[in-house]
């Protein structure tokens, strides 16, 4: 299903007003806990900011690990998803920023991973399973989060509809990747709030300069798009065009 809000800039459609303040995020994060059947654990960072970029950030914390520890030492990282001359995380890192950009775009979190082995030289067992858990809030960050396991039993995980996954030895995996798609400049979800239909409320203030808040509700999971056209008719801006999950949205455009 294919939603789209036109909304026109001095001559906008006009509903019913909504208050709120909207505060445009350009840097957050999100702790991802890995945690072996030995209780072996570590905590990796991903997120996006406004200064990231796919390579390594030394301003925003990001640093190169050393390399992969020996089989049956638990050890966690993020590796590069990308090959020959675009591959720039060496041996991986610990915390992992993408570039926060205008447009929700997707974007590819890749783990390595093993767990620890326990038991008598030369019958040493690996710790398996392996845990993964991420915070509830992540909805409010993202539009969509998935991650997505291959191996012997394939799967997609809705990060944004569970806290935590759960990986065995039988899977045959070492590696998963996250898939994110951030929530568009501007754009701030709301928390707890389950619309009952697809609404566009009117911006506030209106005239406005040099910025004017508005607020949109999805009903269901769809292809969203929101436009500023000028009393012409002429788009002069795109906001959002994407698949937006179900929520109350807030929204700011800068004229």
């Amino acid at each position: 299903m294919k939603f789209t809000f036109k909304v026109f800039y001095l001559t906008v459609l006009t509903m019913l007003m909504t208050s709120g303040l909207l505060l445009a995020q350009t840097e957050f994060s999100h702790g991802l806990i890995i945690t072996d059947a030995d209780a072996k654990t570590d905590t990796l960072i991903f997120g996006h900011s406004k200064a990231g970029t796919y390579c390594i950030d030394a301003a925003l914390g990001e640093y190169e690990l050393p390399p992969m520890e020996p089989e049956g030492i638990f050890s966690v990282r993020f590796v590069d998803n990308r090959t020959g001359a675009g591959a720039c995380l060496g041996q991986g890192v610990p915390i992992n920023f993408q570039m926060w950009t205008t447009a929700g775009i997707k974007d590819t979190f890749r783990v390595k991973f093993q767990p620890s082995k326990v038991g008598p030289s030369g019958a040493e067992i690996a710790q398996w399973p392996m845990t993964f858990s991420w915070p509830a809030d992540v909805s409010s960050w993202y539009t969509a989060l998935q991650m997505k396991i291959t191996g012997d039993n394939p799967r997609t995980i809705d990060m944004l509809s569970q806290t935590s996954e759960t990986i065995i030895e039988e899977d045959g995996v070492s590696v998963i990747n996250i898939f994110a798609t951030h929530i568009p400049n501007g754009i701030t979800k709301e928390d707890g709030v389950l619309p009952t239909k697809f609404d566009l409320n009117q911006n506030y203030p209106n005239p406005f300069n040099p910025s004017t808040e508005f607020s949109f509700d999805i009903l269901r999971a769809s292809q969203t798009t929101i436009a500023i056209y000028d009393v012409l008719g002429r788009k002069i801006a795109t906001l959002v065009s994407e698949d937006v999950t179900p929520g109350a949205y807030r929204a700011t455009w800068n004229g």
